[in-house]
């Protein structure tokens, strides 16, 4: 009888070795951004996240829903601003993205007997709204310097796009870092991101290209930097 049970035991130790391992925190971490963001790793991210291609999904309409904001927002400014145009520089902006921002990881310590791990993600992301400020700087320069340009909707938006595309050739990225906190778990051979963290993904995201963690703190950066602007231009206008 022990002769049969030994051989069992053994067998039963080598299916627990090979059962799959999930990779390390850090990778998944890593592997997560690059595909929630900059869209890279699509097999790599399946493999080893629970439900990546549903996962991928998710990102692509963060992705779409922000480009068709930002270019409808831009049309809607003015009509004489082109469909074309603003998909033009949207596409830009979303290009500075993948290209001029940047982000490190660092994750919490496990407590006993709990498998989530707490994933801090310092984003330094685009800063959307200096982008901004500083292309409605340039085209007010252009406008004290040529009055007329103020007269003609149609060269001012052209000025407005000329003057975005220069600030996109070098774009703000914020200094410091915009920290978002996801919780994830291994879980047979995988991650997972622990369910109910739909703020938090879409916060990660605004973090990488808008450099804020939420659209309200959006909205009132971009109010505060409209009231500079406003103090700065009744400034130029009394020399």
């Amino acid at each position: 009888m022990k002769k049969m049970i030994l051989p069992i035991i053994f067998g039963l130790l080598l299916l627990a070795g090979c059962a799959p391992k999930a990779i390390p925190v850090e990778e998944a971490a890593d592997l997560f951004v690059e595909q929630l963001v900059y869209q890279k790793e699509d097999t790599d991210f399946e493999d080893n996240f629970q439900n990546g291609a549903d996962l991928k999904k998710g990102f692509e309409k963060n992705t779409t829903a922000f480009r068709d904001t930002f270019a409808t927002g831009l049309v809607a400014a003015d009509g004489d601003v082109s469909e074309e145009t603003a998909n033009e520089i949207t596409a830009l902006l979303m290009d500075k993205v993948k290209s001029a921002t940047d982000y490190q990881i660092k994750v919490g310590e496990a407590e006993d007997g709990d498998s989530i791990r707490n994933v801090t993600y310092q984003v330094h992301g685009l800063d959307l709204v200096t982008v901004m400020k500083q292309t409605t700087q340039l085209v007010t320069a252009e406008m004290l310097k040529n009055t007329a340009l103020a007269k003609d909707e149609a060269k001012l938006q052209t000025e407005t796009v000329k003057q975005l595309k220069h600030v996109l050739e070098a774009p703000p990225v914020k200094a410091e870092a915009v920290n978002v906190m996801l919780e994830m778990k291994p879980e047979k051979g995988q991650w997972v991101i622990v369910g109910g963290q739909q703020a938090q993904l879409e916060g990660l995201y605004l973090a990488f290209v808008a450099g804020v963690k939420d659209a309200d703190t959006l909205s009132t950066n971009w109010q505060a930097a409209q009231a500079e602007l406003t103090k700065e231009l009744e400034k130029q206008l009394q020399k």
